[in-house]
């Protein structure tokens, strides 16, 4: 069973490292904001900070006192990376409108001020969910994964409808739909661990939040890797066949 639970955490941290690093390469290329954003959130939430705050709450440190260092640690990671992913929402999506940059920049303020007073607090030694300054944290970072899966929806839809008369490309309209998948599958394991960490349970260990988890971290990485780094065989089967 831990074995299988560990599968889908590790095909996440997998394809956000891999990916992830490809896209900052790219974006050293291009110099663009959303390949920026994007690779940096899969970088420090997905391939650095989750990891890190599972060893946290698993004790990998050896004392409380190191713990709660790592775990501030793997929290200024995660909580810069969901900036990062508000960013490149916003400079993928709407780049030009001034509300779409202010929730960012709200957002950005909600994950700073949430880990200062978390940090002041001493709140990282604690279990989760006991403060409000960890809810803000929380939503903080859930919020801008959720914000991207719907304008990754709502494009995916118009590229459709494109797509019937000739005006979009198959592997450009799949490629959102699968990133739509991939970050919405990240929504649904902030929102068992938000139900896990209510009903009170061991969240590092109760089977029940770490199943459900583990099975949307394997969806995630597995639509993001088809995303960013499609085999061929996969994008033969996105061509046309021709008739006739």
């Amino acid at each position: 069973m831990e074995s299988l639970l560990g599968l889908g955490v590790a095909v996440m941290i997998f394809a956000d490292a891999v990916v992830g690093v490809r896209l900052l390469a790219l974006a050293c290329r291009t110099r663009a904001l959303p390949e920026l954003g994007l690779g940096a959130s899969l970088v420090l939430l997905g391939a650095l900070g989750y990891p890190l705050s599972i060893a946290a709450r698993s004790g990998a440190a050896g004392s409380p006192g190191a713990d709660e260092v790592l775990l501030a640690t793997a929290m200024a990671c995660q909580n810069l990376g969901c900036a990062a992913m508000a960013l490149a929402t916003v400079a993928t999506f709407r780049p030009m409108e001034t509300t779409a940059r202010s929730a960012a920049a709200v957002l950005a303020a909600m994950l700073v001020g949430s880990w200062v007073v978390q940090l002041a607090t001493g709140d990282f030694a604690s279990r989760p969910g006991a403060s409000a300054a960890y809810w803000v944290g929380l939503a903080g970072r859930a919020l801008p994964f959720l914000w991207s899966a719907a304008e990754s929806w709502r494009y995916h839809a118009v590229l459709v409808r494109r797509l019937r008369i000739g005006l979009s490309d198959a592997a450009v309209t799949d490629r959102f739909r699968l990133w739509a998948l991939s970050a919405s599958g990240v929504v649904c394991a902030f929102a068992v661990f938000t139900l896990g960490i209510w009903s009170g349970v061991d969240v590092a260990a109760s089977a029940w939040v770490l199943a459900p988890t583990s099975l949307a971290g394997c969806v995630s990485g597995v639509t993001l890797w088809l995303a960013f780094l499609p085999p061929g065989w996969y994008l033969r089967r996105l061509r046309p066949t021709r008739t006739g």
